[in-house]
């Protein structure tokens, strides 16, 4: 039972091919202005959730050329409410799956991987 729901819940999400594009621009709204003065076992609550529905996502590369657009205009802008949130992030991403053009973003805008 809990497989069907499981399955269920990924052809929902997978129905709109917008799906990876709307929650990259959730997570660029969010570490632009919605992490404000939010604590942070609240942020990793967030970014947990964002992460999960990650996984079920078909098109992760769609989402992961996309976040990365986003994420090099936050940082080149200095628009980012914080570098470490930006880090969590990524290290998310990269432990549930993520492609290395994930790592590749953080090699060009922070240097090296710490």
């Amino acid at each position: 039972m809990l497989f069907d729901l499981t399955q269920a819940f990924e052809n929902f999400l997978n129905v709109d091919a917008r799906c990876s594009t709307f929650l990259s621009l959730y997570v660029d709204e969010m570490m632009k202005h919605g992490f404000k003065g939010v604590s942070e076992a609240d942020v990793d609550a967030v970014l947990d959730k964002v992460v999960i529905i990650f996984r079920y996502l078909r098109d992760k590369d769609v989402f992961e050329s996309v976040y990365k657009t986003h994420l090099q205009k936050r940082l080149l802008d200095g628009r980012s409410l914080s570098d470490d949130i930006e880090r969590s992030m990524l290290t998310k991403l990269k432990v549930r799956g993520g492609s290395l053009l994930l790592m590749c973003c953080w090699l060009c805008c922070w240097g090296r991987i710490e």
